[in-house]
């Protein structure tokens, strides 16, 4: 049974890996069919070498996906298979008896060492890639303390979740489940009102939008629609990139508009508007709400499948894992389901591409400048380097938004 247990495992994880790449493969050849020409709708905002340009960028990411997944998977089962998970945990098994602190101290080692592995990877990403196309502002000095910054919260904040779950798993019976859900969910809800005032400025500086034009447009925007604006704030996104974004920060009855400083410097005012007007919508039609509920019931379902999967010692021996215990279950179960919900990124999708549809339905009924959304989705792909034409396979597997072109059809702006 163990043997069959391994390989099942294994060939899952294959599946999984081989379906990637052939997503990948149909990508790029998709994509190389229009490489002569951007899409008729975007011709006027996407330059032909900008296009190109696009395809050279998805292509890079792409071939660099694939190797991180190759390096990746050989580390992973080499680790795993040749007893380096199950010696980890015998390590700890000698030096702590209490089984929530051990099972910290195996989680911490474990992100620990996730992290070390990913480093040459990041530093590829941002000084290879990213600054090959024209995308990186950062030094070296200023990426170090962000991935030390990064690490330390990361590490904080995960000990402060897992000791709650660990603690309740040991204590709260066969309902402990519920109440390492309930934790979850209430660690969201908190990290939501936090993110802005108290982690989010450990990396970036923000300052209010002055009195401008754009500001007063904003400003009635929002009066318009009866929106809750308290400010409008602008991010230093340059000191670290060039793309552009912008979003909503709190979930309570305020809001705080964030505006990358590179959207303010790249896009005219008009288009800017539909940007606010969109991300309005998404408050307005209670996306992130809605959102909320989605992402919690699949963390409940889960913690609940744990519960019933741990006690299996089959499990454990998948892994090559001697002793069971409370941390170890949640670990492996995590890996098992990580492999599985990567084929369901379709039907978890359908609902971020529904809440974009209806965000961008929203701004189109709210703003003056109709035609300033097609000018915005052109320009966001000319300065991103988006994929203005990738495989609608590939992309409901991979996007957490629908393609622009996609966008721009659905509001009838595509004459």
């Amino acid at each position: 049974m163990v043997p069959f247990c391994i390989a099942a495992f294994v060939t899952l994880y294959l599946v999984e890996f081989f379906w990637d790449l052939y997503l990948d493969r149909l990508n790029i050849k998709h994509m190389e069919k229009f490489k002569d020409e951007p899409p008729e709708v975007f011709k006027d905002v996407m330059p032909l070498e900008r296009h190109q340009k696009s395809i050279s960028y998805s292509k890079e990411n792409s071939r660099f996906g694939t190797i991180h997944s190759i390096i990746y998977m050989v580390i992973f089962f080499a680790f795993v298979y040749s007893g380096g998970m199950n010696y980890l945990d015998l390590f700890f098994h000698g030096y702590i008896e209490n089984e929530i602190y051990r099972g910290l101290a195996f989680l911490l080692g474990l992100t620990f060492l996730k992290y070390l592995m990913g480093l040459p990877f990041s530093y590829y990403g941002t000084f290879v890639i990213e600054e090959k196309f024209g995308f990186n502002k950062q030094k070296v000095a200023g990426w170090c303390r962000d991935q030390a910054v990064g690490l330390v919260l990361n590490m904080v904040i995960l000990s402060i979740v897992a000791y709650a779950i660990f603690y309740f798993m040991k204590s709260a019976g066969d309902f402990w489940w519920l109440y390492a859900w309930a934790v979850v969910f209430l660690f969201v809800l908190l990290l939501n009102q936090l993110y802005h005032s108290l982690i989010a400025p450990l990396f970036n500086k923000f300052t209010p939008l002055e009195e401008s034009s754009l500001r007063s447009k904003i400003e009635k925007l929002a009066s318009k629609t009866d929106f809750p604006l308290e400010n409008v704030l602008v991010m230093d996104a340059t000191r670290r990139t060039e793309h552009s974004n912008a979003y909503f920060a709190g979930l309570g009855k305020s809001k705080r508009l964030v505006l990358y400083d590179t959207l303010i410097q790249k896009f005219d005012e008009e288009e800017i508007i539909a940007v606010v007007a969109h991300e309005i919508g998404h408050c307005k039609r209670k996306h992130l709400v809605k959102n909320l509920i989605f992402t919690q019931g699949i963390f409940l379902a889960f913690f609940y499948s744990v519960h019933l999967l741990m006690q299996s010692p089959y499990l454990y021996k998948t892994f090559l894992i001697e002793n069971s215990s409370i941390y170890m279950g949640l670990i492996l179960v995590s890996i098992v389901f990580g492999k599985v919900f990567s084929f369901l990124n379709p039907i978890t999708g359908m609902l971020s591409w529904k809440f974009e549809f209806e965000a961008d339905q929203y701004a189109f009924e709210v703003i003056e400048a109709k035609e300033a959304i097609k000018t915005l989705f052109g320009k966001l792909a000319e300065k991103n380097l988006s994929n203005l034409t990738p495989h609608p396979l590939y992309a409901r597997f991979y996007y957490s938004h629908p393609p622009l072109l996609n966008r721009v059809e659905a509001l009838g702006l595509n004459s």
